[in-house]
């Protein structure tokens, strides 16, 4: 979603408050891909990439992009915790 299809509050905020709304979404993503590493133990790939895209488009409303989906689902599969950093200037 683009800033200005944001509702006016929301955008305002958004504009004022980028680092915080960052972290919303990094801890949000993290949490999905840590429940995507608790349920997908044992579980092969191809199940992983279903788990993960099904898991991210609820939280979201949208889908994760290739490549990304199968970078991702291949660390999880592996059994590996993906690692949400946030990188935003000040």
């Amino acid at each position: 979603m683009k800033l200005d299809e944001l509702p006016d509050f929301l955008r305002r905020y958004a504009e004022r408050r980028p680092r915080e709304l960052a972290q919303i979404q990094a801890d949000k993503m993290q949490a999905v891909y840590d429940k995507v590493l608790r349920a997908s133990r044992g579980k092969d790939l191809d199940h992983v990439k279903l788990l993960l895209a099904s898991e991210w488009r609820s939280a979201f409303g949208s889908d994760i992009a290739e490549p990304r989906l199968s970078q991702r689902a291949a660390e999880l599969a592996a059994g590996r915790r993906v690692k949400v950093k946030l990188d935003v200037v000040p």
